[in-house]
């Protein structure tokens, strides 16, 4: 999904699917604590495995759809496969 971001071209659809299925899969909240700084305690009432991939798979939708794809960059360097988010003018 990554390289049909950075390059316009259309994703996988089974791809496509398998994330929002794991999206949708776990049903977990975050609950506040405050001690020195409010923190955020991730919880679920599914099991730890789809707990997990229902947050990766979240966190994608969020990458894929949110502000960051205009940031999302293919790594340049010969046989590269990874990708990162360009927040500085002079990473590459």
């Amino acid at each position: 999904m990554a390289t049909a971001a950075t390059t316009g071209t259309p994703p996988n659809p089974d791809v496509v699917e398998a994330v929002s299925k794991h999206a949708r899969a776990a049903f977990h909240w975050r609950e506040l604590s405050w001690d020195a700084a409010p923190l955020a305690h991730p919880h679920s009432s599914a099991p730890t495995v789809p707990t997990v991939l229902s947050a990766i798979a979240q966190q994608a939708v969020e990458l894929f759809t949110g502000p960051a794809p205009v940031c999302l960059h293919a790594c340049h360097a010969p046989g590269c496969v990874l990708f990162f988010i360009k927040d500085r003018h002079r990473r590459e």
